[in-house]
């Protein structure tokens, strides 16, 4: 009984952060503007950027605050089992040990996936940036004007699902029991570190088709 409470509070957060970060993507991704109206040419909001390149500090602060939370969008789903999981073997490790159970740790775990995807958002919107100042991304647009730029980014993508890196990930990545066996800290910096792991291993798996994000 107490095992199906755990899982039902931690399924039921899991789901609010969900329906929370697509709310704000749909709303607008706090740019001011509608998702309709960010996928036409008045993206950006012309108020916030004075042109090509040259961002202002509240357009970084919207920039990585919407790659994170697209991202938590996206990859949270993936994520949820091994969160599920990660709660019931602490509810165990905790019970067998006699130490009071807490859902603090699968907080902590889930922190650090999530910490991961915010430092990538940070990159994210760095490379976005870099591309815009250098004339391969249309800030109004949001997309390429080079072919060339373009093509290599594929071809890149194309390669990386292919390499050993996007191999040895993914085999983590698909065996969540495998992963929290061989890699299990006690402690709440311990789960979080853990989390950091996991989502280091999810970053990899993905990292191409991110970066044709």
């Amino acid at each position: 009984m107490l095992l199906r409470r755990d899982r039902l509070i931690v399924s039921v957060c899991l789901v609010i952060i969900l329906l929370l970060s697509w709310y704000h993507l749909l709303a607008g991704a706090g740019t001011g503007m509608s998702a309709l109206a960010m996928s036409t040419s008045q993206f950006p909001p012309p108020l916030q950027i004075a042109d090509s390149g040259h961002w202002s500090l509240s357009y970084w602060a919207t920039m990585v605050a919407m790659w994170w939370i697209m991202m938590i969008a996206m990859m949270l789903p993936s994520a949820a089992p091994v969160i599920l999981l990660h709660a019931q073997i602490d509810r165990g490790t905790r019970s067998r040990s006699g130490v009071p159970v807490s859902l603090w740790p699968t907080v902590l775990f889930s922190a650090g996936y999530l910490s991961v995807w915010g430092m990538f958002s940070v990159l994210a919107a760095a490379l976005q940036w870099g591309f815009e100042g250098a004339g391969l991304l249309s800030p109004f647009m949001m997309n390429g004007t080079s072919f060339v730029f373009a093509g290599l980014i594929l071809l890149y993508a194309g390669a990386y699902q292919l390499s050993p890196l996007k191999q040895a990930c993914l085999r983590q990545c698909q065996g969540p029991l495998q992963f929290l066996s061989r890699n299990w800290r006690d402690g709440l910096p311990g789960a979080f570190g853990m989390g950091v792991h996991h989502g280091a291993i999810c970053l990899g798996c993905c990292f191409g088709l991110m970066l044709i994000l």
